[in-house]
């Protein structure tokens, strides 16, 4: 989008946020649908991965069939959790994390660890 400029100044005609929503429309308050910052969009990029989705997605014991059918699509549910990680993994740090986050309605407990300052999550389910 290009904004009017003021005199003598250049339009701006990029967008300055870090990484553009992919479109997931909010469902309820619960949901993230800001942009990402670089290094979750990075992480994020890594979880899209087919062999990687699988791994996530594939034991019906983690509970995230119903997030699937909500969001319409597994991309869309990591995309979800990659949003629910923002400030609660601390940029630049590298090490473990567990942590629980809301995601449509759910308390969804995403596990994984931070590699060079970029989150990575490792699994993700719902506790019974």
């Amino acid at each position: 989008a290009t904004t009017t400029p003021a005199s003598g100044v250049e339009p701006i005609d990029r967008d300055l946020s870090p990484v553009q929503p992919s479109g997931v429309a909010a469902k309820t308050a619960d949901d993230f649908v800001g942009p990402l910052s670089k290094a979750d969009y990075d992480g994020l990029q890594k979880s899209l991965e087919p062999d990687k989705l699988n791994h996530l997605f594939a034991k019906q014991e983690h509970g995230l069939d119903g997030l699937v059918s909500r969001y319409g699509s597994q991309e869309a549910v990591v995309e979800q959790m990659y949003r629910g990680l923002s400030g609660a993994v601390t940029p630049g740090s590298d090490g473990l994390f567990s942590v629980t986050r809301t995601i449509g309605g759910q308390g969804v407990t995403i596990d994984g660890r931070v590699v060079n300052g970029i989150p990575r999550i490792g699994t993700a389910y719902i506790k019974p």
